[in-house]
């Protein structure tokens, strides 16, 4: 039985706080979209550190939190050094899977919204990893609130394309793409997407993303990207060899005439 202690007070929802700089802002104008998540990612590790658990403790407890599947919606354009604050929270704690909200203000606007589903692991001496259940303290410091920032209504179904890709694209990857935690990270895989679609077409903007990452992959690798031109959005994959290490559905704007 756990021993009782005095209730204390824990902010559910976290906010961090930036502007946008010109190192953000892609050749059609707008912010460029793994930036938008880059911003969230930023503002989940801000929010776990404000609640005791920064990068340097997940360290000293072999453990981490990886990205299953994100989603991100741009809902408007963002300017040129606009001040911009993420609010973020999570909607759900079961087992070892996590749902994180996240909510991009610029001024009293709505500009972009997201989710990721969070996997709790544990970091198994010589790679790989376990699923790893939180304990009493970490369900304590994060508290629920069962609001979610994106509907199932305007979040796009993953495709299965049975034609042949509209575009296809090669990549290495670099040194330069793998984070802490020894993989990709994933908001190199939106920039990726982003590159990919803009060869196709460069005016088209992304709006809306949902990727599932599958597979690790490592410096070295050789990867293929695949677009799929479909009725709901560009269907986006990526594969090393025969292994498909990531999925996707991007919505773009619409197609230059």
């Amino acid at each position: 039985m756990r021993a009782e202690y005095p209730p204390r007070m824990v902010e559910v929802r976290r906010y961090w706080r930036s502007t946008v700089r010109i190192s953000e802002m892609g050749a059609s104008g707008r912010v460029l979209p793994h930036r938008v998540l880059e911003w969230m990612q930023e503002a989940a590790a801000a929010a776990s550190t404000q609640a005791g658990y920064s990068p340097a403790r997940y360290l000293e407890m072999q453990a981490a939190w990886f990205v299953r599947e994100a989603k991100v919606a741009i809902d408007a354009p963002i300017d040129y050094e606009a001040p911009i604050v993420v609010e973020t929270w999570i909607s759900t704690l079961r087992r070892f899977r996590s749902h994180r909200e996240y909510i991009v203000y610029s001024g009293d606007d709505v500009v972009a919204r997201g989710q990721a589903e969070w996997l709790f692991v544990e970091m198994r001496e010589g790679g790989g990893v376990r699923p790893r259940l939180p304990d009493e303290a970490m369900k304590d410091a994060f508290p629920r609130d069962a609001e979610f920032a994106l509907t199932e209504e305007e979040t796009p179904a993953y495709v299965e394309p049975a034609a042949a890709p509209t575009s296809t694209d090669q990549r290495r990857i670099r040194p330069s793409d793998i984070d802490r935690n020894g993989h990709v990270n994933n908001v190199r895989y939106l920039a990726w997407l982003d590159d990919h679609g803009r060869l196709v077409d460069p005016k088209r903007d992304i709006v809306f993303a949902r990727m599932e990452y599958l597979l690790d992959a490592r410096p070295g690798d050789r990867v293929e990207l695949s677009l799929y031109e479909t009725p709901t959005g560009d269907a986006q994959f990526i594969h090393r060899g025969d292994d498909r290490i990531m999925r996707s559905m991007v919505r773009r704007t619409a197609p230059t005439a």
